[in-house]
């Protein structure tokens, strides 16, 4: 097998969230909130768990191929157990063929005097395999994409050192395209952090229909607006297409069956509170793909 087989093996998607998204760490903490999001142990920077990702994508996929009920046993015929393994009582537990990577932040949305614009990082893009901009940023340094002399992040005030013409390989509306700012590592996870969409509410309780007193409570969430990454990676080692897809000898293959999954979270969502309005993200196409 050639190394352009496993280098197709791996295909990046990117998300954007039409809605603030919620993964709970499970845990009530002392500090700023109360349910706190998860996040990257180095870094401290939220992300989605591709656990999340994978249990959401499976519950939709197993529902749009209709095998919602096929959950005990091995079933080689299984478009879902063979994208995603199966865990039997019986012992007939196996790996699938798809694994989902975190959904790590590309670009974040924060407010300015300038109005939005959407912040990254040089390590995140270079990841991404963006070149064409500096490494060398400063703490009080911004790189951006329009002319200015300096700009507020949030309640912090950089000096614009470079402006660059940037072009992003994912279909997004013009206005995040013209409105983005680079920064060092170490103030990007400050601005990130600051700039979490913080919200209170209380239980009702079921018997009155009023706020049940002492229940006031915090959580956080990433913003709308957000744009994500994420990788899918095809154990099969069967070679991806150049739309994303993969081949196969079966009609439909199981990077294919993931990636409906993962489509239908735009209207179903992921992780906690998706019937208080959060949780739906959109895959974004590529600049080579069409319809």
């Amino acid at each position: 097998m050639k190394n352009e087989d496993f280098k197709n093996s791996v295909k990046r998607y990117f998300f954007i969230t039409l809605e603030p998204v919620h993964i709970g760490t499970g845990d009530n903490c002392l500090g700023r909130v109360d349910n706190s999001i998860v996040r990257e142990p180095g870094s401290n920077l939220p992300k989605i768990p591709g656990t999340s990702l994978c249990g959401a994508a499976r519950s939709y996929a197993a529902h749009y191929y209709n095998e919602i009920n096929d959950k005990n046993g091995k079933n080689e015929n299984s478009k879902i157990q063979n994208a995603f393994g199966t865990a039997a009582d019986n012992g007939g537990s196996y790996a699938g063929e798809i694994s989902i990577s975190d959904a790590r932040i590309f670009l974040f949305p924060v407010y300015s005097l300038s109005g939005p614009v959407w912040v990254t990082t040089p390590s995140i893009l270079k990841e991404n395999r963006y070149n064409g901009f500096p490494n060398d940023i400063s703490d009080n340094e911004a790189v951006t994409s329009w002319e200015d002399e300096k700009i507020n992040i949030g309640w912090l005030l950089f000096n614009i050192k470079e402006v660059i013409e940037f072009q992003l390989k994912i279909k997004i509306p013009e206005q995040i395209n013209n409105r983005i700012v680079i920064v060092n590592d170490k103030m990007f996870s400050q601005i990130v952090n600051s700039n979490l969409e913080v919200r209170t509410s209380v239980a009702i309780n079921p018997q009155t229909g009023a706020a049940q007193e002492g229940a006031l409570f915090t959580y956080e969430a990433i913003p709308r607006a957000t744009i994500l990454w994420t990788e899918l990676v095809n154990h099969n080692f069967v070679r991806f297409k150049s739309n994303g897809d993969s081949e196969s000898t079966d009609n439909v293959s199981s990077i294919e069956v993931v990636k409906k999954g993962l489509q239908m979270i735009e209207y179903f969502g992921v992780g906690g509170m998706v019937t208080r309005g959060f949780g739906r993200m959109r895959i974004l196409k590529k600049e080579k793909e069409n319809g």
